[in-house]
């Protein structure tokens, strides 16, 4: 079983769901770490995972990132519209996300969410 883990570079957050993988029998090479600061998510990338969450988009936005502040998008914007800020802003998703092989993933915004996955 693979995982992709879509996180922040520097996220001690993300280092803990990924220990934790690790601590639960994940193998290294198992795990394929998506950087945020580097990806190239596209818009069907992020509705793909927010199908699989069951999550609105505005629920994986930093709002206190200065980028989504200073953007025209708030709270009451349509869910395409964050989609596509997301696209090209994809550093302000505020936790990490784990996709367990190809259909289940997990929004990790406790470290100890990943194990909901095994």
């Amino acid at each position: 079983m693979t995982y992709k883990i879509y996180r922040h570079l520097k996220s001690s957050h993300a280092d803990n769901v990924v220990a934790l993988l690790r601590d639960n029998g994940v193998s290294p090479s198992s795990c394929h770490n998506v950087i945020l600061e580097d990806c190239v998510c596209t818009t069907d990338d992020i509705q793909s995972l927010l199908d699989m969450l069951g999550m609105w988009a505005i629920d994986l936005v930093d709002r206190d990132d200065v980028v989504w502040v200073d953007s025209h998008l708030n709270e009451e914007s349509d869910d395409a519209e964050i989609i596509d800020f997301i696209a090209d802003h994809p550093y302000v998703m505020k936790s990490p996300i784990v996709v367990k092989g190809e259909n289940r993933a997990l929004y990790c915004d406790f470290p100890e969410r990943a194990i909901e996955l095994f």
